[in-house]
């Protein structure tokens, strides 16, 4: 259980859902205490991925700090 720190905070508490150390659910309950429950299926911990799935180019301008 995760309890918001800032009384101005959208949700009042996330619960997290564990099994084996694996998130299967999610429940985010906000400050009228509505709740919106995520269940997570077929997950797959660090699953290889193809090099050119992401690619990322810092705009013109931009700083970059370490090696690009």
């Amino acid at each position: 259980e995760l309890r918001a720190r800032n009384p101005e905070s959208q949700f009042d508490r996330v619960l997290l859902g564990l099994d084996n150390d694996i998130i299967v659910m999610m429940a985010m309950e906000d400050t009228f205490g509505l709740r919106t429950e995520i269940r997570f299926k077929d997950i797959e911990r660090n699953p290889p991925l193809e090099e050119d799935l992401f690619h990322f180019s810092p705009p013109e301008g931009a700083d970059v700090i370490g090696d690009f």
